[in-house]
């Protein structure tokens, strides 16, 4: 409770909101199951202020245990992925394994190999660890 009370001092103090693009330290809440919440603050960009002259910042909640809500018609738009490598890309977003995958979707662990080499080739990634880091940041 101090540490969130901390961040919202810090995040409406004169020096955050004079700042073009300022973000205060993270609190880090940890829950007694599961992977603790991530909360932040971050100034709202001047052009944004004028708009809403009350609003100086941003919180966000970020819930680590949260499933990856990347759409599957963002990526077949972004990437030329197909509903068959979206659905793949789903389940690897999800922290299974390619194994894993096939199964979950009904395919071959060689059919989901082979379906992976083609969407490295599509995303200009050459490994998986490399291909969820790129889909984490959509």
């Amino acid at each position: 409770d101090r540490r969130l009370q901390a961040l919202a001092a810090a995040s409406t103090s004169a020096p955050f909101m004079r700042a073009a693009r300022r973000q205060a330290p993270p609190v880090v809440v940890r829950r007694p199951v599961g992977r603790p919440l991530v909360v932040e603050a971050v100034t709202l960009p001047r052009l944004i202020t004028p708009l809403s002259s009350k609003a100086s910042a941003l919180v966000i909640v970020t819930d680590l245990d949260a499933p990856s809500r990347t759409p599957g018609a963002l990526l077949a738009r972004m990437f030329g992925l197909t509903p068959a490598e979206v659905r793949l890309c789903e389940a690897l977003m999800q922290g299974l394994s390619v194994r894993e995958a096939a199964e979950r979707i009904g395919i071959t662990e060689q059919t989901a190999r082979q379906r992976l080499k083609i969407i490295f080739q599509k995303t200009d990634t050459n490994r998986q660890s490399e291909l969820m880091l790129l889909l984490a940041k959509l």
